[in-house]
């Protein structure tokens, strides 16, 4: 019976224990615990004080004779009780946690499926919710597509519109500076018509006082010494005829030149500029002497290519580079005498090409700026650098970039003072040949033109002689085109010198001013530092004009090999600025000294042919036999 009870209150505590744990519940496990050891404790001693009852009832009378085997019979049943209790508690506490563990798991998975069902509501209406807003973020994202698509169009609209403002802002400008030049001609003209106005003036009165004296002489008749007057009257009939003559001769001379003036004035007519005569870009090569305006004429030629939007020109220039008064410096190009520097600025060109835009995506190759590699004395330029660095790095890279650059906005330029192939030659390699120069578009100034010009030339084109001729001793240009004849030069007036002496070295023609773009990652850092130091540095600043360079206040009056003069008064009035009486007096003005020069030839030879003549002339003839 009390093994019974024991074992149920143990069996009820263990069940306890297992439902705790199921649920977690740390105050209930040890609550469970303590009840089932007092429990077994309790059960425990309540069996012990009957059973020592009993025996102490059943062994009274012999409690003096067998208390000793009482007490340690007694004590080994209490251990066998304890031990046979122990095990029983063990059973219970096992089969409670089985029991526990199998209900706690039905309530977890119970309580799980519930936690998963809700956790599944809430994350599908959370789905539905982020899908909406999806949805909705990406209606905002298309609508701001559009937005920003029409915003770049508009964008790209008005940088165009911005550009041909610009380029008509500067064609303006142009014209108001010829239209002074002009102005300055007509001046120096106008000084020069009153200074020949004078002269014939003078002549006239000359001519008068002549005419009157002999006149005067023939009305005093022959008197004492007729034979000295009549020989003091050929004398001045002489000197008459030498003034006469010299007048003539003068007259013939502005003849002449009004005459070659005015043919000039027509040819110049027909005469382009060079933006008018580049056509499309290609590899530009520019051979003139030194002081001919080979970099000024570059500056041009960028300009038109450019269309007067940023560039990025690098010069290699093995002498100049570091002078400021070079043409370079007052230009404001950036510019290098270090060959393995300019080397390593082509090889990344090169190497980078691929990544520029090509012509087929015209947007992006219109939003890309030039880039314009050039080469200054060329015949020696890279005489520094090892032969093995000029077959292998140099000569594969021009030719890369002047077989494929232009597609991509990338340009080289040569500058030289002799084109011959034979000279261009660095460590005994022929740098460029025949073959490759073919694809350049040349431009020939002064000599390097006038040495050029060959019968075949002039008779593809009659014009270049007469070019020649009328501007024998001045600034002169040709470019060199293909053509259906072949290859043909076309004459263009000189870009920063047209008109103007070989020894008038100060260009007066204005220069359209050079805008450099910021460059890009690629560029060597020694070459991106030479934009951070030059005029612009790649900052917006204002780009430099040939105007700033140091001129004189006034161009010097025509000499008489200029050629300035238009074919009509019309003409002449239109371009100077003349009114028809100031042409008119001009023109009378010469036609005045012709018809003076015939006057006084008919009044000697009347005086000649007159009687009182003949007969002094008999007089003399007669003391004198």
């Amino acid at each position: 019976m009390r093994f019974q009870i024991t074992l149920a209150t143990t069996a009820a505590a263990a069940m306890l224990i297992a439902a705790a744990a199921a649920r977690g519940d740390l105050g209930c496990i040890a609550l469970a615990s303590l009840s089932a050891f007092s429990g077994a404790n309790l059960s425990s001693g309540v069996v012990d004080r009957r059973r020592r009852n009993e025996i102490e009832n059943a062994t009274a009378a012999a409690y003096k004779r067998g208390s000793s085997t009482a007490e340690n019979a007694s004590q080994a049943r209490f251990d066998e009780i304890m031990s046979e209790h122990k095990r029983a508690l063990d059973r219970a506490a096992n089969e409670a946690a089985t029991g526990g563990y199998e209900r706690a798991t039905r309530l977890l998975n119970l309580e799980h499926s519930r936690n998963v069902s809700a956790l599944k509501a809430d994350h599908e209406q959370a789905l539905a919710s982020l899908t909406r807003e999806l949805q909705a973020t990406r209606n905002q994202c298309d609508e701001l597509s559009g937005r920003i698509a029409n915003h770049r169009t508009e964008q790209a609209k008005l940088d165009r519109d911005r550009g041909q403002l610009k380029r008509e802002q500067e064609s303006l400008e142009k014209f108001k500076n010829q239209l002074t030049e002009l102005r300055l001609n007509y001046k120096h003209q106008g000084e020069q018509a009153r200074r020949d106005q004078g002269t014939i003036a003078a002549l006239r009165s000359r001519l008068s006082d002549l005419e009157k004296a002999i006149r005067s002489e023939h009305e005093r008749g022959i008197k004492v010494g007729a034979a000295d007057q009549l020989k003091a009257d050929e004398d001045r009939l002489a000197r008459a005829d030498l003034e006469i003559a010299t007048l003539k001769a003068k007259l013939t001379e502005m003849s002449v030149l009004l005459d070659r003036r005015r043919r000039a004035a027509k040819f110049e007519e027909s005469l382009p500029a060079l933006d008018k005569a580049l056509g499309s870009p290609k590899p530009l090569l520019i051979i003139g002497s030194q002081g001919s305006g080979k970099a000024l004429t570059l500056a041009n030629a960028l300009s038109a290519f450019a269309g007067g939007e940023p560039i990025l020109p690098v010069v290699l220039d093995i002498s100049e580079a570091r002078d400021p008064d070079s043409s370079w410096s007052r230009l404001g190009v950036p510019a290098t005498d270090n060959p393995e520097l300019f080397l390593r600025f082509v090889e990344r060109l090169v190497t980078n090409l691929e990544s520029r835009a090509h012509r087929n995506n015209r947007a992006a190759y219109d939003s890309q700026p030039w880039i314009f590699p050039i080469i200054d004395e060329a015949l020696c330029a890279f005489d520094s650098l090892t032969k093995e660095d000029i077959e292998g790095r140099l000569a594969p890279s021009l030719r890369a970039l002047e077989s494929r650059g232009h597609k991509r906005k990338v340009l080289p330029c040569l500058l030289t003072q002799n084109a011959q192939i034979q000279n261009l030659k660095a460590r005994g390699v022929s740098t460029w040949n025949t073959g490759v120069l073919s694809n350049f578009t040349h431009i020939r100034l002064n000599d390097a033109l006038a040495s050029s010009i060959t019968i075949e030339d002039t008779n593809l084109d009659p014009a270049l002689a007469a070019y020649l001729e009328i501007n024998e001793g001045k600034f002169i240009a040709c470019i060199e085109k293909d053509s259906a004849r072949g290859r043909v030069k076309i004459a263009i007036k000189h870009p920063s010198h047209h008109g103007q002496s070989l020894i008038d070295t100060c260009p007066r023609s204005g220069i359209t001013g050079l805008e450099l773009a910021a460059p890009p990652a690629y560029f060597p850092r020694e070459i991106a530092s030479l934009f951070g130091v030059s005029a612009w540095g790649g900052n917006g600043e204002a780009a430099v004009s040939l105007t700033n360079l140091d001129q004189p206040e006034s161009p010097p009056a025509l000499d008489c090999d200029e050629v300035a003069t238009p074919s009509t008064p019309a003409d002449l009035a239109k371009q100077y600025g003349l009114t028809s009486l100031d042409v008119s007096a001009i023109l009378d003005a010469i036609d005045d000294g012709l018809t003076m020069s015939k006057t006084c030839t008919e009044a000697i030879n009347a005086t000649k042919n007159s009687k009182r003549y003949r007969a002094a002339r008999s007089l003399y003839q007669s003391l004198t036999a």
